[in-house]
């Protein structure tokens, strides 16, 4: 199987398959926190009602990335069922995913922190400069420099992380023997791999152009004759509940089609590190 081919039927299976728009959905986004600075905060001019907000928006937030894993799980093995001939309900879907949620975590975790410490080593120049232990031409040679490196490996970990997914979610392997065995997939199909990055950054460009181009159509024709009627708070406010459902289409069958790669292409990586 070619990379054309894992990219086409990657896309007839997200289209001919739209309960997988949903898992696309949550699986594209991750459940993010909120920050807020309370050192200097007067605690007696803040609304009785403020507290109550944060904590409900925390819970949101680790319930949106408890299904962000979740999801994830169920696409992977939607893709697969979908392509087996055997596609299940969203229900079942979920259930079935929660039982991968936790070597998911596992999984995303492991990538994710070591992500990070690349990234600080990067930005560790950088940050010595402007603490004032390092001259500036110093710290922006040394930044970039390490940089160089960085993004292949930063690349890299994107791809083991993908590729050790499927291995925990298809095949029950444990975290760490996933991610083992995705380095040397990624090292033995290395052009393959190539191919479905490239392939996934212009498919989603694609489709992000091909949504972008009716939203700004729509914005001019809902947008501009509210805001000459009642000004840019109603405008603004018509826009987002035109455009909102557009942006929820895009990530959905956006993460649908690149889960939907990453697992056709698994299948062709796997075959060749066996």
């Amino acid at each position: 199987m070619s990379i054309r081919q894992v990219l086409t039927r990657a896309a007839r299976t997200t289209w001919t398959h739209k309960s997988l728009w949903f898992y696309g959905l949550f699986a594209a986004t991750a459940g993010g926190g909120i920050q807020v600075q309370l050192d200097n905060a007067d605690y007696t001019a803040m609304p009785e009602w403020l507290p109550a907000v944060l904590v409900a928006a925390g819970v949101l937030g680790l319930l949106f990335s408890a299904l962000h894993l979740v999801a994830e799980a169920a696409l992977i093995e939607g893709v697969r069922d979908a392509r087996d001939g055997a596609p299940v309900p969203i229900r079942q879907g979920l259930r079935s995913g929660l039982g991968h949620a936790l070597r998911v975590l596992g999984v995303k975790l492991a990538t994710g922190l070591l992500t990070v410490a690349v990234v600080a080593l990067v930005v560790a120049p950088g940050l010595l400069t402007a603490l004032g232990h390092l001259p500036l031409v110093a710290g922006v040679a040394g930044s970039v420099l390490l940089a160089l490196p960085a993004v292949p490996v930063v690349v890299s970990l994107a791809v083991v992380g993908e590729l050790a997914l499927r291995l925990v979610v298809l095949e029950g392997r444990p975290v760490v023997e996933s991610l083992r065995h995705a380095r040397r997939m990624l090292h033995t199909g290395l052009i393959d791999t190539l191919g479905l990055l490239v392939g996934i950054a212009v498919g989603r460009a694609g489709l992000s152009v091909a949504i972008a181009l009716p939203a700004v159509v729509l914005g001019l024709v809902v947008g501009a004759p509210i805001y000459a009627l009642a000004g840019l708070v109603p405008a603004l406010v018509a826009l987002g509940i035109v455009v909102l459902p557009l942006g929820l289409f895009l990530a959905g069958v956006s993460g649908a089609w690149s889960s939907a790669v990453w697992t056709e292409g698994f299948t062709l990586l796997r075959t060749k590190a066996a």
